[in-house]
């Protein structure tokens, strides 16, 4: 299962990773989600099942 959030001790720290071997299958999705966490916005996805 990836997890995709930010960390909750560092500001500057956002995870992506876990995609075993199916990294470039998901990766156009889990870059949208992270830009939408980066920037702030509301994301596209619901990703609690993706935090730690």
């Amino acid at each position: 299962m990836p997890i995709i959030t930010r960390a909750q001790k560092v500001v500057n720290l956002t995870f992506a990773t876990g995609h075993a071997m199916m990294g470039l299958s998901p990766g156009p999705a889990t870059g949208k989600i992270i830009t939408e966490i980066i920037s702030g916005k509301t994301t596209s996805v619901d990703t609690k099942m993706f935090q730690l």
